[in-house]
């Protein structure tokens, strides 16, 4: 089946419904998928966060997961001679 076809069946079920909360959820997803820019809702601290992020990233202040995994595994071995 293609793409158009698909569409025009859904245009098909969407015209027969009944259900007033069934089609506000319908109209609720499809306004979500227009305004999904979820960048423009966040905190200005959360968007100073995701910059520093990208600027330790493009210094190449980085780990890698295996140098992440080592330091919790150390961390882990200290607490518990503590």
């Amino acid at each position: 089946m293609n793409l158009q076809t698909e569409k025009y069946r859904l245009i098909q079920q969407i015209v027969n419904l009944q259900d007033e909360k069934i089609i506000g959820e319908i109209k609720k997803f499809l306004n979500s998928q227009v305004d999904s820019d979820w960048y423009t809702e966040l905190s200005p601290s959360q968007k100073d966060s995701i910059e520093k992020g990208i600027q330790d990233f493009s210094n190449g202040n980085t780990f890698t997961h295996n140098e992440v995994t080592s330091l919790i595994e150390d961390k882990v071995k200290e607490l518990r001679l503590r």
